[in-house]
């Protein structure tokens, strides 16, 4: 074998075994992250005590990723189906580090099959779960949650806060939703919260983020005034957008109009799950340019400094917006509000703003194209694998 043709195998050779390295390491990974979502089933198990026994459970799909904004922690998103004769629902839910943080039924067919009976009445229902849940997770909060909800006689829509945890229980037709938020100096921080939610008298969901949330500050240095002119200073030489109508660019300089502004005290993430104060500014432009109508302007409560900017849209507007607009869309941003201003469905995304003329109206740039062919089967043999090892971190997975 000649010189030419070591240096040829050396080549190949190296990536491949750096490749299979990876696997070993990801595979590792994979074996102690595709058993997390069983927590899901202990908690059905213990709090909700839905009898498993009866049915055929399969967790259908589930993966992992590390977002920013949770400082390295995985977050694991998970779908498991259950079935029996009398009953087939799905279950969803989400594990932050090792903890569940989430949980979601949908109910196709039956009723729940449970282990044992429940109360009938749902505030009843709230208390024993809560009972459970404390002897499930030996948490000492769950405690003072639960004995805030046992001076609670009646079903209805209230609110009651005791130190640093506020319980607002909310009746909307079929639905009832009981929650336990943290609050500080007046302020609640609506991510760091337990809640179970019901429908129709039956458990549907359950939530607690209690202890991944942190608070980083509880003071509001700036008040509601001085962060509408915050808003209105930083507003003064507003971006031109460029929208496409059918295939002409246009350039839209919109101006702000005498609309009285929504100003909303929220909180939100400023470093990895810690919570701080929010002015949530929204100032309306002098009328509807394309879909365009107002502007939001977020600015911290404790130092003054703005967060971001970025303007609010619907599609179809025909007339400019009232004080309440319908169904405004948010752009997608790294860091959202922990809560969703009224009337703003976080779910729906719309095309954001081109702060720049789009893409095609430049000249376009040549690639290189001189790429030596072995560097180039190396990466596309890595990756490969490493797709590959990715997509079966959890497997579909049925359960004896």
């Amino acid at each position: 074998m000649n010189k030419k043709d070591l240096q040829w195998l050396r080549a190949f050779l190296v990536p491949v075994f750096l490749t299979g390295f990876m696997l070993l390491q990801m595979s590792a990974v994979q074996s102690a992250e595709s058993a997390s979502p069983e927590k899901a089933l202990n908690f059905l198990q213990n709090v909700v005590r839905l009898d498993l026994a009866r049915y055929n459970v399969t967790l259908a799909s589930c993966y992992t990723e590390y977002p920013s904004e949770l400082g390295g922690l995985p977050q694991t998103w998970f779908l498991y189906t259950f079935e029996s004769e009398e009953s087939k629902m799905d279950v969803q839910g989400q594990l932050i580090g090792d903890t569940l943080v989430w949980l979601k039924v949908y109910p196709y067919k039956g009723s729940l099959i449970l282990s044992e009976p429940l109360p009938d009445d749902v505030l009843g229902m709230a208390k024993r779960f809560m009972q459970r849940y404390q002897n499930y997770s030996k948490a000492a909060y769950i405690q003072q949650m639960l004995s805030i909800l046992e001076h609670v006689s009646e079903l209805k829509s209230s609110n009651v806060t005791v130190g640093n945890v506020k319980l607002i229980i909310s009746l909307n037709g079929p639905s009832t939703d009981i929650e336990w938020i943290y609050t500080s100096n007046g302020m609640e921080f609506p991510g760091k919260k337990v809640a179970f939610a019901f429908k129709s008298g039956k458990f549907i969901s359950f939530m607690d983020q209690w202890n991944i949330y942190r608070i980083g500050s509880d003071d509001v240095n700036v008040d509601a005034d001085e962060a509408v002119s915050i808003a209105r200073e930083a507003l003064k030489d507003i971006p031109t957008l460029y929208m496409r109508k059918g295939n002409e660019t246009i350039a839209v300089k919109p101006t702000l109009g005498g609309t009285p502004p929504r100003v909303r005290l929220l909180t939100a993430a400023r470093e990895p799950l810690t919570l701080y104060p929010l002015w949530y500014v929204q100032l309306y432009f002098d009328q509807v340019y394309g879909m365009y109508y107002a502007v939001a302007v977020e600015i911290w409560a404790d130092t003054g400094e703005i967060r971001t900017i970025y303007p609010l849209g619907f599609m179809g507007a025909t007339s400019p917006p009232s004080n309440t607009p319908p169904a405004t869309q948010t752009p997608p941003w790294p860091q959202t509000p922990t809560e969703t201003p009224q009337g703003e469905n976080p779910l729906e995304q719309p095309e954001q703003p081109e702060e720049n003329p789009p893409a095609g109206t430049e000249p376009e740039q040549k690639q290189n194209t001189n790429i030596s062919t072995m560097p180039l089967i190396a990466a596309l043999t890595i990756t490969a694998a490493t797709t590959i090892t990715l997509t079966v971190i959890c497997k579909k997975t049925k359960l004896p």
